[in-house]
Formats: structure tokens, sequence, C-alpha cells
């Protein structure tokens, strides 16, 4: 009986053993390839943005037969927003998209733009990283592979958009300027309302498609823009509620967005525009020069809806006294 039990436990450490190297040799990447054709050779020293690329494998083990189950690997970083597309069992190859999102309908993390410029401070057009793939677990990570020159975007493409948006946005606002449509309903003075309502709408969409035409896909929209733009909205809609009690004004140009209902430049509008215009300038940076939407905070929302909130106050003041 002894002997009997001795053998069976010699027998289940030798199957263990054997598990425990079958699985702790994982497959090799052997080459990393551009495109869907499976006679194409697998040779690749670079990886565009949106682009299909794929890993060739030395093997296909029961680690890699399902596509959910693996994500890419980033300089040894999971990305578990970024799924298998496609699996290959004749050529061995795993396809990858590298898209802004992620093919993962539940991601909830930062984009790849993001996560790329958090991590390396040295941000570039062209900037080497090492790829690798593995389970959704962490577990089967194959991350030893050379690195492969990632390019973000045509450099030249994205500046001749970001020059045509700019020139865009400042005939936009010439016309509207000139026609009199950002003008007081009854005087001929800029309105504050329309002038800021105009900004935002224009600027946001400007720079959003732009950055769509320069990735050729839909950048991620923050809720914090949608807010920003509620209390745009909000506001325009309010002041329109005020009646003014003047019916001319001294003030032309620029001038008229400082002044009240008496022709005084009052703070609580010298305080809204240069907030207003700040975080244009902020949003205007991050869009052409970082590439993404800017993500205000909460703190900000609250600054200008404050800002805004007392700009409304004093003209309802003027309107009732």
């Amino acid at each position: 009986m002894k002997k009997k039990l001795l053998v069976y436990s010699a027998f289940t450490l030798l199957l263990l053993n054997s598990a425990q190297i079958i699985f702790a040799q994982l497959p090799e990447i052997k080459c990393i390839g551009i495109g869907k054709d499976p006679n194409q050779q697998c040779v690749s020293t670079q990886i565009e943005f949106n682009q299909l690329f794929y890993f060739e494998l030395s093997e296909l083990n029961a680690a890699y037969d399902k596509p959910e189950n693996i994500i890419l690997y980033l300089n040894d970083i999971p990305l578990p927003y970024y799924t298998c597309s496609e699996i290959n069992k004749e050529k061995k190859r795993i396809y990858f998209k590298l898209g802004l999102k992620g093919n993962d309908p539940n991601n909830t993390q930062k984009n790849i733009v993001d996560l790329i410029r958090k991590d390396f401070q040295n941000y570039k057009n062209n900037i080497p990283l090492r790829f690798g793939l593995g389970n959704r677990d962490g577990s089967n990570a194959i991350t030893k592979y050379p690195a492969v020159n990632f390019v973000f975007f045509n450099a030249i493409y994205a500046i001749i958009i970001s020059f045509v948006a700019a020139v865009l946005f400042i005939v936009i606002f010439y016309f509207l300027i000139k026609k009199g449509a950002l003008n007081d309903d009854k005087m001929k003075t800029l309105s504050l309302r329309k002038f800021q309502l105009a900004l935002w709408s224009f600027l946001i969409i400007l720079c959003y498609f732009s950055l769509w035409l320069i990735f050729k896909e839909a950048p991620v929209l923050p809720a914090s823009v949608l807010g920003l733009l509620s209390i745009s909205v909000g506001i325009a809609i309010i002041s329109s509620f005020i009646p003014e009690n003047k019916t001319s004004n001294k003030s032309t140009g620029l001038k008229g967005l400082l002044v009240d209902n008496n022709d005084e430049i009052t703070i609580t509008r010298i305080q809204y525009v240069v907030f207003t215009l700040l975080f244009a300038m902020v949003f205007l940076y991050t869009a052409f020069l970082e590439l993404r939407i800017y993500d205000f905070s909460t703190q900000q929302l609250i600054l200008m809806g404050i800002s805004g909130g007392g700009y409304l106050g004093l003209k309802t003041y003027y309107a009732l006294k």
C-alpha cells in the first residue's frame, strides 16, 4: 500500500513538473507586421497610428486561442482596452489595431496618446516603443521584442490641418462681427453673451473635427467639455431674458464686451472675458500642440460658472435699477 502511494505521489509530482515546464515555455514573437495579407512578409520597424498590425508567434498555445482574452502591452504596461481583433492560426498571427480609444466597449481608461505622453516625457511624433501581448489577467505576457518606431500622425498633414482650422476660425469670427451677428439686439456693440457662446461653439467644433482628420478617428470628447458648453448656453439664454435699459452705446469694438448698461467698464465683465479667453487659449494649445481635447477640471467649471453668474447678477441689478 505504501509503495503504491509512493508511486502515485511520484507520478503526480512528475506531471506537475511537466506542466510547469510546458506552461513556462511561452512562445516568442518572431516579428511584427503590417496589414492583413497572409502572404505579406512579416518585417516592420514602424507602426502608424490607427493601423492594423500583427504579432507573428513561434507557436500558438491554449493561452492565445481566444481574441477577447488577449491584450496589448506597451513597454511592459498592459493595455486592457486594446484587445485582439483577430487570430490567424495558420500563420500564427495575432492582430491588433492601435486607435485612439481601443476596441473594448467598456473602456474607461485614458486613450493611448495620454498614456504615452504621461509615461514618456520626451514626447515626439516618432518614438520607439516596445510592443508585446499577453492575457487579460496579466499572465502569459510576451514583451521581449525590440522597440518599434511608433508614428502618431503625419506631421505635415497635421500642420496643414491646424493652419486651415486657425484661418477658418478667424474668417468665421470676422464674418460674424462684420455682419453684426454678435451685436446686441438693441445696440450696435458686441454682445458678451453672443460672443462667448460663439467662441466656445466654434472652438469645440473646429478642434474636434481637426483632430478627427489628423488621427482619422473621432477623438475622445471629455464630459467636462459638454459641461462647459452647457454653462455657456445657459448664460446666453438667461442673459437674453434680462432687459437692457438703454438704446445707445458710445463704446465700440471689443470694448463693448466690457461695458455695462451705464457705459462703464465693470469688474464682473472683465473677469468673465478674461477667464473665457484664458481657458480658450488653453483649449487651443491642448488641441493643436498636444493633439487632444482638453479635459476641464471640476474647479475650472465652477470658476466659469461663478464668473458667469457674477456677470448675470450685475446685469440683472442694472436692469431692475
